[in-house]
Formats: structure tokens, sequence, C-alpha cells
């Protein structure tokens, strides 16, 4: 399924005394030897770098949501995490608001639900994203969100 975002994984050469380029210096040049060129990694990310590359061993797989010009690094995880890559589709249409959980890796959507009174929107966004929390993710970290206009 061709998407906006993706997950890759990297086994980057750890540094060595002769070798003391930064971690983020490794990633971003890992990511454009495979292709993702100007990737930029925002600081949020880069305080995750340090112990997660050391604990790891430097096999890490990154998230990236591609903008305009360049890749973002959304998200750096320990090992090799590609198959768990999913997105929330809303659509916020004038009556009805529908989300539907997607594997981004096949396009398969995974649940779905709707809503049509403002009162239950906010409970059915929590109730979605705890099930997906529980259920597939054991937490947040893979889910992209989409929005689109109805």
């Amino acid at each position: 399924m061709k998407c906006f975002s993706e997950k890759v994984y990297l086994e980057i050469t750890p540094p060595t005394e002769e070798d003391t380029k930064s971690d983020q210096h490794r990633i971003c040049q890992t990511l454009s030897d495979v292709g993702y060129k100007n990737a930029k990694i925002p600081l949020h990310i880069l305080q995750k770098l340090y112990p997660l590359c050391r604990e790891c061993d430097y096999h890490i797989t990154v998230t990236l949501v591609y903008r305009e010009k360049d890749w973002i690094v959304t998200d750096v995880e320990a090992g090799d995490t590609r198959q768990m890559h999913y997105g929330l589709a809303v659509d916020y249409g004038s009556t009805t608001i529908v989300m539907q959980l997607v594997d981004l890796n096949t396009g398969a959507v995974v649940a779905n639900t709707a809503a049509t009174k403002l009162s239950t929107i906010g409970q059915m966004a929590w109730n979605v994203a705890k099930a997906v929390g529980k259920a597939l993710l054991g937490d947040f970290s893979g889910l992209v969100l989409v929005a689109a206009a109805g």
C-alpha cells in the first residue's frame, strides 16, 4: 500500500573511538543511503536516541512521514517493528464522524466505528484508542492520524 507514512528498519554501525559521528548523523545518513533523502529528526525524537540506540545495539525502526520536500521522523523504536504500522482515518462529515483503524502495510481496515451525536464523539474516540492500544499496539507508538474532510 502506498502511504505517506513508512516504517524503515535500520541496522546502524555503532560509534567507535575512531568514528564519533552523532546518532542523528548516523540515522540520517543510513536513511539517505536507502532512499529517504533530507530526513529531519525533531528534538523530542533526538532525546530518545541516546538511550534507545545503545539498548538495542543500533537495530531500530524509524517511522517517517512524507512532507512536500522531505521526510520527518515521528518515532524511533527498538528492533524491527515494521509489522506494527497502523493509521487512524477520520472522516468528519456534517452529521457523522467515521473512524477506521487501517493496517498501513496491507490497507486492510482492522476496525471501524461511527458516531452521529456530538456528545458521543469523544467517548467513541477514547474507546477506539483504548482498543487499539490494548489489543493491537500495546501502546500508541505505531499510530498515525489521518483526517479527511467530509
